[in-house]
């Protein structure tokens, strides 16, 4: 009796809780995860539980790390009022000695969204052999050290350098250059010396020059090589940056606002190859004028329009928006991101979801 009393007790705690939070929340056993002092061995994971503490499903459209060395992966199923889900974060160790601390944020239908998560320790010094000291290996022998560069966030008059140490263990000379021609005018990279001797090392420098990029928001790009006269179109180092707009005082006081009428737009159910369109309208709010400077979606499935002119505080604008399910089935959650030319933080960045279910064409 008296266990049935203790079960009861805690089922009505339990669903007291749901019943204080109307729609779906996200409750963290932790926020923060200290790994402390790991190996360059293996990865460093950790798998963030929630349980969701609404009366709603909750459903995660997408999860975004501070930089390309962590990665995410989360529940993808959408998680019931009372039942768990999870983030597992991946860091990736190798070749990144010193203390990191890193940044998840969890995109969901839930009220408490984002939510931020934290990573963070210390990575110790190893003394590795070449392989693991160079463990990306392109043609001819060459190997480099690293083939993935983040540049975290530039502003728009801003560069930034970065080298890569480079390795030749083949036993002849390699001479090695920087595919120019392949390279976007943003990014710059040369490689000192270019003839390498058998067991010698290079500097790879590489540069990012936001003055020079026609673009906001996530930017990437690709550095090929030729070795030995030789183009190596399948290997190449991946380049990326965040590209963000430097704002005086006088525009963070009179900034442009975007506002949306709505912010998540549910299809409902449709036969796998129907195309979806609609229109997210919005109003300029601010007290000077809006510039949609990005769009980008989470799939290529989903393809978007929109005005590149400057809409004047008050007027409105339409963001249309066309979902092709062809090649599609069953839940869908597409995340499209709004990049403005507004300093306020609600503005700068937006997120809008189209929503649904493919069933098959019978």
């Amino acid at each position: 009796m008296r266990r049935i009393i203790i079960l009861l007790t805690t089922v009505f705690l339990v669903l007291s809780v749901y019943g204080q939070r109307r729609g779906a929340y996200m409750d963290f056993k932790e926020l923060v995860h200290d790994f402390g002092k790991v190996t360059q061995d293996h990865p460093a994971t950790y798998r963030f539980e929630f349980i969701n503490t609404g009366n709603k499903p909750v459903v995660i459209h997408d999860v975004k790390s501070s930089c390309g060395c962590t990665t995410p992966s989360w529940t993808k199923r959408p998680v019931p009022p009372g039942a768990r889900g999870y983030i597992s974060v991946e860091y990736r160790t190798l070749n990144a000695p010193g203390k990191f601390h890193k940044t998840i944020y969890v995109y969901s239908n839930a009220k408490n969204s984002p939510v931020k998560l934290t990573i963070k320790g210390e990575v110790l010094e190893k003394k590795n052999p070449v392989e693991e000291i160079y463990p990306f290996k392109f043609g001819n022998g060459l190997r480099l050290s690293n083939r993935f560069v983040n540049f975290g966030v530039l502003f728009k008059d801003q560069k930034r350098t970065k080298t890569i140490k480079v390795y030749n263990s083949s036993s002849a000379n390699l001479t090695v250059k920087v595919a120019r021609d392949r390279l976007p005018a943003y990014i710059s990279a040369e490689i000192d010396p270019q003839t390498i001797p058998p067991k010698g090392t290079a500097n790879l420098k590489i540069t990012f020059d936001a003055t020079k990029c026609n673009d906001w928001d996530f930017v990437r790009g690709r550095v090929l090589f030729v070795i030995n006269g030789n183009l190596y179109y399948r290997n190449w180092v991946d380049v990326n940056a965040v590209i963000r707009e430097r704002f005086t005082e006088e525009q963070k006081k009179n900034p442009p606002i975007i506002k949306f009428e709505e912010t998540e737009y549910n299809f409902g159910t449709i036969k796998q190859g129907d195309i979806i369109t609609h229109e997210f309208k919005f109003t300029n709010t601010g007290k000077s004028p809006l510039i949609i400077r990005k769009v980008t979606t989470s799939c290529g499935c989903t393809t978007t329009f929109y005005t590149r002119e400057p809409i004047k505080p008050g007027q409105s604008g339409v963001l249309r928006v066309k979902f092709n399910s062809a090649g599609k089935m069953g839940k869908q959650h597409k995340v499209i991101t709004v990049v403005t030319n507004s300093p306020d933080p609600t503005s700068n960045r937006v997120i809008l979801r189209m929503i649904g279910e493919v069933v098959p064409r019978r």
